[in-house]
């Protein structure tokens, strides 16, 4: 049976709403319209107290909606119905949880190799980095590193404090030339932050390429062999794979494989939603 507290309850509300954004393509809203379409043709009050749910608002359905005596919510309930905190009270609470969690440890890996020059790939990876430092907690340290034919380590990992200004003036004179070696550079990315993981903090790597490796000394399966070694460490590195335009299709599956034995994810990138999956990863930690 259902409880239902004596000092009240909040009515879980989960709109549908169809965005309209730089990032969503046509064809994502249309769809997206046609669902919505599909959704309020089926989804009526009685279906959803059939099923023990209740219809959008704060109306209630009557007892009789639903299936009868085996019907575990009790549909007299909510008698009180508390309000939503206020917005200062969210943001409140979002700082504290910023503050309360363990600090992270982020290096961010970036192709730069010449094919980051087609569709302005490199600018709008840059406008996601710009988005994932500006989501960064003050608690965090983040460094930078660039690959295309060789890696390059740019900045060390601080504090974002420290290393905030500076990390944002490297990401802007970040530019396209030479090939991938993206194995290498993640190998790479895992041993630095490896050399100062701390059990009390989360250790990551975040990579981005967009394109299959070309000229790496090691295999993709080195790194997971690695990285499967660590995986029970508490200072294990969790890697963040970004498969970045169409050209990363070949990568992907190696991408993916690294970042589930790592612990981490893998996300598909494009122009469009780079800014959206660098958020997405920023609020991991």
């Amino acid at each position: 049976m259902v409880h239902y507290p004596k000092e009240g309850t909040f009515f879980s509300d989960n709109p549908f709403v169809v965005l309209s954004a730089a990032w969503v393509s046509p064809e994502e809203a249309r769809a997206a319209r046609l669902f919505e379409r599909f959704a309020l043709s089926q989804v009526t009050a009685k279906a959803a107290a059939a099923f023990e749910f209740r219809p959008g608002g704060a109306q209630l359905p009557s007892p009789s909606s639903g299936r009868g005596a085996d019907v575990a919510v009790d549909l007299r309930q909510p008698q009180r119905v508390l309000a939503l905190p206020e917005p200062r009270v969210l943001a409140a609470i979002r700082r504290a949880w910023q503050l309360d969690r363990k600090p992270a440890r982020i290096l961010l890996v970036v192709d730069t190799s010449t094919s980051m020059s087609a569709e302005r790939r490199l600018d709008h990876a840059k406008a996601g980095l710009r988005a994932f430092l500006r989501q960064v907690s003050p608690q965090d340290s983040v460094g930078l590193t660039a690959f295309s034919d060789r890696v390059r380590n740019l900045a060390p990992i601080r504090s974002i404090r420290a290393n905030g200004r500076e990390l944002a003036r490297l990401v802007d004179g970040l530019v396209p030339d030479g090939a991938t070696v993206l194995y290498d550079a993640t190998a790479a990315g895992v041993r630095r932050v490896e050399a100062h993981a701390r059990a009390d903090h989360i250790n990551a790597v975040v990579v981005l390429t967009d394109g299959q490796d070309a000229t790496s000394t090691l295999r993709a399966q080195d790194v997971i062999d690695r990285l499967n070694l660590h995986s029970e460490s508490d200072r294990r590195v969790r890697v963040f794979t970004i498969a970045y335009s169409p050209d990363a299709l070949q990568a992907r599956g190696p991408l993916t494989e690294i970042a589930r034995a790592s612990g981490g994810a893998a996300y598909d990138g494009t122009t469009a939603n780079i800014a959206s999956v660098y958020r997405s990863i920023g609020s991991f930690f």
